[in-house]
């Protein structure tokens, strides 16, 4: 048996509370996720306008350095004078150039330390006042600060370069010294290029007040997410980090992230493995007019503090929203349930009174169209069961009549057959069958045995049971011949059975004492078993049509003799037919076997042990057809 069930009113508030919150859920997950996608797309527009305000300060910053880094043009110009001079002086051999005593002359036209460089025409610097430089070679170090050199020779006029970072020495070539301002001019002779660079305090403080440093670190008060800002230049140094100079070394992964910049692969985002994004931003800051490379990469990392904090504000905001819909839609729930369920314990208080008996009860009404017309129903099926009812205790009476009216044609007392133990008895599938066994006393002291089965089942079968059972006795008594007794029963039940097809197997035989023989007619019946006391079985087999058959039909008669210890057997095929529940069939074989080990015993017990096996082999299936077995045993005289 199944667990207790639950009631309507459970299924129904379980049911509404299952699909409020499968609705409410997938509501606040979609809106959700379309609310943090929306987060992502104004995030990383954020980051654009922040990158965007970052490169454009950058620029600004830069204009104003431009002047600042201007503005000692005109000075230098000056000292390129003496410098000129003494170059033609030195018939452009700048081996024999006094250097120490041009700084001191060239010097006093600018405030700082200057030093004086001579390049020649391969891009080497061949003379200098800094000895850490001498022999540096642009065109293998530096190929493209070379190749503006190149045009600046070419051009044969004084070119100023912006303030940048110098070499510290020709061994390295590292572009990592003090800020300098370098200004060039071609000789004469065009074979070499003169330098003068410029160190000043003047220089250095006029730039820290336009700082690039500065601008873009602004971008970390404008951006909230903007947790660090630092600054590389054209070759790859770290100038500043979060608005503070910085000369810390560069990993290797941030100097393949910067070469990438520099070389032409503008706004990199890098996620970094705890959510973080660091943004790459080339600034071009170079000019044809300078020499050296003014472009800067800006690295923003941004922490999405913002977007985290925003995210979980909505997470909030929807599982509340959500949890507030949930307990609305409960209970909502608990109202729709008690609401519905309320005329359904109604309709079910009336429906289990009709149940137990009381067939007046009505259905009250209900206040609602639908459970109206499902009272309306109910009433009306109560008042057909009602009508149904006594119909069918009417016709269940008839067929108890005919149950014992039937039973009353069965023989009540088997007749006495001298040498002969006889045993009958009929099981029918429904309250009334259509199998018929009869045992006839005859003149002479013989009997006559009959075993028929009419087709169908039920009442109609009863009745043509009732009909054969007649007209055999009739003929019996007429008649002693067994096929004069079946034909002329034959042809009263092809008159009675007209066209309704009703057919009767029969086997009639008539037990001879005297002679210890029976002669038989078997009309279309299942072949009785016969297992003689040597233990060889034999079959009676059909001699003839089933009676209603064929009307007309003749009849053959056959007699076999019955010695002691013979055993004969005449059954219905409810016998042999009989199924379990796997519908395989008990079967001849098995009926043959119980036969075989019972027949010892007496008629009675055979026919019991018969009716044993048939039942064990069923298991309780329903019986399928009438069940009919005769039994005569042949046993000495004294």
């Amino acid at each position: 048996m199944g667990g207790p069930t639950r009631s309507l009113r459970l299924y129904l508030i379980q049911c509404i509370v299952v699909a409020i919150v499968c609705v409410i859920g997938f509501l606040t997950v979609l809106s959700y996720v379309q609310a943090t996608g929306q987060l992502a797309e104004q995030d990383q527009h954020l980051r654009a306008q922040t990158g965007a305000n970052a490169v454009e300060s950058v620029r600004l910053v830069d204009e104003g350095l431009r002047v600042v880094d201007d503005s000692m043009n005109r000075e230098l110009t000056r000292a390129f004078i003496p410098f000129l001079a003494a170059y033609d002086r030195a018939g452009g051999d700048p081996a024999r150039l006094d250097l120490a005593a041009l700084q001191q002359e060239c010097g006093a036209e600018v405030e700082g330390r200057l030093d004086l460089y001579v390049i020649s025409a391969d891009g080497a610097i061949v003379a200098s006042t800094a000895p850490e430089v001498l022999g540096l070679d642009f065109a293998a170090r530096f190929p493209d600060y070379y190749e503006r050199l190149r045009g600046i020779m070419a051009n044969g006029t004084f070119s100023a370069d912006r303030v940048v970072r110098s070499v510290t020495n020709a061994s390295t070539g590292g572009v990592t010294g003090e800020l300098r301002k370098f200004a060039f001019i071609p000789a004469p002779d065009r074979r070499n290029l003169l330098e003068l660079g410029l160190s000043s305090p003047i220089l250095v403080d006029d730039r820290s007040r336009l700082s690039y440093v500065a601008a873009a670190g602004r971008a970390m008060a404008l951006n909230p997410d903007v947790t660090r800002v630092s600054v590389y230049d054209a070759q790859g140094n770290l100038l500043a980090e979060n608005g503070s100079a910085s000369a810390a070394p560069v990993d290797a992964g941030t100097a393949l992230l910067l070469d990438r910049s520099l070389g032409g692969e503008d706004g990199i985002e890098v996620r970094e493995a705890n959510g973080s994004v660091r943004q790459f931003l080339r600034v071009d800051l170079n000019d044809a007019a300078t020499a050296s490379d003014m472009a800067l990469v800006l690295e923003l990392d941004y922490s999405h503090r913002l977007a985290a904090a925003q995210a979980g504000g909505l997470l909030l905001f929807h599982l509340a929203t959500g949890a507030a819909a949930i307990v609305i839609g409960v209970v909502v729930a608990f109202g729709v349930g008690r609401y519905v369920s309320r005329p359904v314990a109604a309709i079910v208080e009336d429906v289990e009174a009709i149940a137990g008996g009381d067939l007046d009860r009505r259905i009250r009404r209900m206040p609602n169209r639908e459970f109206e017309q499902l009272v309306e129903a109910i009433n009306r099926m109560v008042a057909t069961i009602r009508q149904y009812g006594t119909e069918l205790e009417r016709r269940q009476a008839e067929v108890a009549i005919a149950a014992e009216i039937q039973r009353a044609f069965l023989p009540r007392a088997l007749p006495d057959a001298p040498g002969f133990d006889l045993a009958a008895v009929s099981r029918p599938a429904r309250e009334v069958g259509g199998d018929l066994h009869d045992l006839i006393p005859l003149t002479a002291g013989r009997i006559a045995v009959v075993c028929a089965d009419v087709s169908g089942k039920g009442i109609p079968a009863a009745l043509f049971m009732a009909l054969t059972r007649t007209v055999l006795r009739a003929a019996a008594s007429r008649y002693a011949a067994p096929a004069k007794v079946v034909r002329a029963a034959n042809e009263s039940i092809c008159e009675d059975a007209g066209e309704r097809g009703t057919f009767v197997t029969t086997f009639y035989g008539v037990l001879r004492p005297e002679r210890r023989t029976l002669r038989y007619v078997n009309a279309g019946h299942n072949p009785p078993l016969l297992l003689r006391a040597s233990g060889e079985w034999e079959t009676l087999e059909p001699t003839g049509p089933a009676l209603g058959l064929l009307c007309g039909a003749e009849y053959a008669e056959a007699e076999v003799a019955l010695d002691d210890g013979d055993l004969l057997l005449l059954y219905t095929d409810g016998v042999s037919e009989a199924i379990d529940a796997a519908e395989k069939e008990f079967g001849e074989d098995r009926l043959r076997a119980v036969v075989a080990a019972h027949r010892g015993a007496t008629a009675a017990a055979i026919a019991d042990a018969v009716l044993a096996a048939v039942d064990a082999h069923v298991a309780g299936a329903e019986q399928f057809d009438d069940i009919t077995l005769v039994v005569c045993r042949a046993i000495g005289e004294g």
